[in-house]
């Protein structure tokens, strides 16, 4: 295998990030104290400020209670409770001041999560040839690809899909086929497999030889390598393969990637040390290279050998970003709308004088909308 890209430690063990996960670790832990303190200490309790105030007549006073009661409810306010003769008390969303906390706890899982891949990814792209093993170290598995397989559209040479065919053998050691095909990833364990793309090599290439018209030998070449005809005749070799060529007047072209219909160019080197170079062509298409005098070629076979690029990801951080950025997300939300208020209403006022009314408030996050209901709601008693 011949992996052309790596992930995990090797992608997020860099200096930047390390560091960058630390900066963060700490502003977020800095926050979680705050917010934990804010909530269990005693410097925390809700401290009422006055916001609004009105002067009501006595005959008002009867009815004040229940006025104020339904007001308050209108405005969203849990029940009022009546702490003494003249005072009220009441709240709404309270449950909002979990949503910093959440909004914290969710970037420290994510966090987590980020340290997660750090030590323990595996993603990364490679090469995997046919008959050879792709290793899943995360899954102790190994996977061998048996066959490549490249499907065309009818009467085109265009491929339309194409697949790995991988041999692997379950945990009770009973071997079995999996095919990994575009837009259908291989689910093993904890690790998915993407196709991801491939390429074609012809490392031997079968060619006809041919004398007075007739076929007299065949050759096996290989790539690099020279043959000899005999011990004083020509070498021969090739060093380029054209998949499904076209003729042009500018000469040969590839016109797709089908090695059905290839063009081969053959080097010939004769005893004397001379050399000439021509193209030629499947059996098909006849004998190239020379007069009716001189020896001829043609195309027999290509031995082709596919390479699969797949795409391994093993990240155990995703099991802990995704629950983070969901509790991140949800907090956030939740957080913008129920914001926590408390209200707390005093009045005095004895025999024929005015009734003093005192409204308090506590909104950490809205002060001026508080302040507005409390408007309303002193206007609503006038």
């Amino acid at each position: 295998t011949h992996t052309r890209f790596s992930g995990g430690p090797k992608l997020y063990a860099g200096p930047f990030y390390i560091l960058l996960l630390g900066v963060l670790g700490l502003f977020v832990s800095v926050a979680i104290l705050g917010q934990i303190k804010s909530h269990f200490s005693r410097s925390s309790l809700i401290v009422f400020a006055p916001i609004a105030r009105a002067a009501l007549s006595p005959a008002q006073m009867p009815t004040l209670k229940s006025r104020l009661e339904k007001t308050l409810v209108g405005f969203g306010y849990r029940a009022p409770s009546f702490d003494g003769h003249r005072k009220i008390e009441t709240a709404k969303h309270l449950s909002g001041k979990l949503g910093p906390l959440g909004i914290h706890l969710g970037f420290v899982i994510v966090l987590l999560a980020g340290l997660a891949t750090l030590l323990g990814a595996d993603i990364r792209e490679t090469e995997v040839r046919e008959g050879e093993v792709l290793t899943l170290p995360k899954e102790k598995k190994e996977l061998r690809l048996d066959k490549f397989i490249v499907s065309r559209h009818a009467g085109s040479n265009r491929p339309s899909q194409y697949t790995s065919r991988f041999w692997i053998k379950d945990e009770k050691g009973k071997g079995r086929h999996v095919d990994l095909s575009v837009n259908h990833p291989l689910q093993l364990g904890r690790t998915k497999i993407f196709q991801m793309r491939y390429r074609v090599e012809i490392p031997r290439a079968e060619i006809l030889v041919y004398e007075n018209n007739r076929p007299v030998d065949r050759i096996l070449l290989e790539t690099g390598k020279t043959y000899a005809l005999s011990p004083n005749g020509p070498s021969l070799s090739y060093d380029k393969i054209l998949p499904d060529f076209k003729l042009t007047k500018n000469g040969i072209v590839s016109a797709g990637n089908s090695y059905e219909r290839s063009a081969m160019r053959l080097n010939i080197q004769d005893a004397k040390g001379g050399s000439k170079n021509f193209w030629i062509y499947p059996a098909a298409f006849g004998m190239h290279g020379g007069s009716g005098k001189e020896r001829q070629y043609s195309i027999l076979k290509l031995h082709k050998v596919y390479y699969s690029g797949v795409r391994v990801s093993y990240d155990p951080g995703l099991f802990f970003a995704y629950p983070g950025l969901l509790l991140l997300i949800f907090s956030a939300f939740y957080s913008s709308f129920a914001i926590p208020r408390c209200l707390r209403i005093t009045w005095r006022g004895e025999g024929q004088q005015p009734i003093d009314v005192l409204v308090e408030g506590w909104c950490p996050r809205d002060p001026s909308g508080l302040e507005e209901e409390a408007n309303r709601l002193v206007k609503g008693l006038s």
